[in-house]
């Protein structure tokens, strides 16, 4: 009995990154470790979703060349394991794989209503999600981004 009960409270894992079952966000942040402002977005929006306990973070790298400890998982690497992906966000993952520009993306996947907010536009795609307070908008990384280049 002991050993059923242990089981129902373990996290669930899958090939798609160790996924927490008592969350109630799924947020997948495609970027460019190589581009400086998408780490740097990228960085930032890992960092405010810490200590959110309904997030789990799933962070996607475009490419295996750099890695970043908070986005293990590759694009390419993703697309092969699309069984343990749902549909809206293997569509997503499809959709991106085949852009001719490189942008950061978030994926924004609600687990109780399976709705789900895609985009390029974070302040967007947070709002529309209930996650706005969690993520940075673009405006404040950009200018931020100016005023550190004005000092180097």
């Amino acid at each position: 009995m002991l050993l059923l009960a242990a089981l129902v409270v373990l996290p669930a894992y899958s090939t798609a990154g160790h996924i927490r079952q008592d969350v109630a966000y799924d947020v997948y942040y495609l970027f460019d470790p190589a581009d400086d402002m998408q780490l740097e977005r990228a960085t930032d929006a890992y960092r405010s979703m810490l200590s959110r306990d309904e997030v789990e973070w799933i962070g996607i790298r475009e490419t295996s060349a750099s890695p970043v400890s908070f986005a293990p998982l590759v694009l390419v690497d993703l697309l092969s394991a699309a069984d343990q992906l749902s549909e809206p966000v293997l569509q997503w993952l499809h959709t991106v794989s085949l852009a001719e520009e490189s942008q950061d993306q978030i994926l924004v996947q609600n687990r109780l209503t399976r709705h789900v907010y895609a985009g390029t536009d974070m302040q967007r795609v947070a709002a529309a999600s209930g996650l706005l307070a969690g993520i940075r908008t673009d405006v404040g990384v950009t200018t931020w981004g100016k005023v550190k280049e004005l000092f180097r």
